[in-house]
């Protein structure tokens, strides 16, 4: 059974297992083993696939007991390379914002590169993992995370093993990008009910537009204040929902969980 699956902007869907990646380019219907750059792998068990949204550079992350760490694939998943600088280095989950920062999990660390992983550098977050470290007893023990994601809006989200879920108390703009900076959260923006299910409403007193994008921030819903969205054909988990109210210049925004 695969550890992890993931589908690439080419629509191939990769699937993560002990000592393999396999490759499918029929939809899924057959799989294939790819070329696996490393002289063992019958003790490497890859985790997380993501995708640098800009690149197009996939990653897979990997823990074992030998030559385990973070491989990278520039041709659509067919050949995956370590990452000397990560070798044997336990790394469980991966993530990705959307202009193509991307963040690793090592035990209770949290690293970010900033150039298409070829360097990184310890990341933290408010005391993110930190607060983590301290409920789970300091760093002893296993890697904690279930899940871990960069929401469109900036906000780190780890999911742990035992159902609980930590976010960062800041955002994180892009490195030497400038953003306009969202407005303060609003008790008007609410979004209903939240998590949501088959179908959410945007409530907002002011009126405007509405944008709903994933996590990679591609636009999956759009529309207006008080409209109904479906969320038929979405994935489950966290959603960024912007408001571009009509008498503001500023959006305001909130995090949406959606469940199946």
């Amino acid at each position: 059974s695969a550890m992890c699956l993931y589908r690439t902007r080419a629509g191939t869907y990769l699937a993560g297992d002990e000592g393999a990646i396999s490759r499918s380019t029929d939809g899924g219907a057959t799989f294939k083993p790819t070329d696996i750059n490393t002289t063992l792998t019958s003790f490497i068990f890859f985790t997380d696939i993501v995708q640098n949204p800009k690149t197009g550079r996939l990653f897979a992350a990997s823990t074992g007991f030998c030559n385990f760490g973070i491989y990278y694939s520039d041709d659509d998943g067919e050949i995956w390379i370590p990452h000397t600088q990560w070798l044997d280095r336990c790394t469980q989950k991966l993530a990705v914002d959307s202009i193509g920062n991307i963040y690793a999990t090592s035990w209770y660390d949290i690293f970010r590169s900033t150039d298409n992983g070829a360097t990184w550098q310890l990341f933290t977050s408010s005391g993110l993992a930190a607060n983590i470290g301290n409920s789970y007893g300091g760093l002893s023990g296993g890697s904690p995370y279930s899940a871990f994601i960069v929401s469109p809006d900036g906000r780190l989200y780890l999911g742990m093993q035992d159902g609980g879920l930590y976010r960062s108390t800041e955002r994180f703009p892009p490195v030497g990008v400038s953003e306009q900076p969202a407005m303060p959260d609003d008790a008007s923006l609410q979004i209903i009910p939240n998590p949501a299910g088959e179908s959410f409403r945007v409530a907002y007193s002011g009126g405007g537009t509405v944008t709903v994008r994933d996590v990679l921030g591609r636009v999956v819903l759009s529309g207006a204040a008080g409209d109904m969205f479906s969320t038929a054909g979405l994935a489950a988990g966290a959603y960024s929902v912007e408001v571009y109210p009509d008498n503001k210049s500023k959006r305001l925004s909130a995090i949406m969980m959606l469940r199946r």
